[in-house]
């Protein structure tokens, strides 16, 4: 490469060659880029289903706690 210009110097095959491998490169970064958005969404929607999930059981559970409460007060 020309420092002065930043040009690459060689023959046209060699800067073809050279400048498809670049595109590709970059072609390939933008994919991971997205790719890694994508599960960080998936994540985030994964996380939210758990949490919903986890207090969905524990207030099952505080309403079969309550339930059992009240039917021994009415045992009494």
């Amino acid at each position: 490469m020309c420092r002065r210009h930043g040009r690459l110097k060689g023959d046209p095959t060699t800067r073809a060659a050279l400048h498809a491998f670049v595109a590709e490169n970059e072609a390939r970064m933008a994919a991971m880029s997205a790719a890694s958005r994508q599960i960080e969404e998936e994540l985030g929607v994964l996380e939210a289903l758990a949490r919903r999930m986890r207090q969905e059981a524990i207030t099952a559970e505080i309403i079969e706690i309550a339930a059992g409460a009240m039917a021994g007060r009415r045992l009494r």
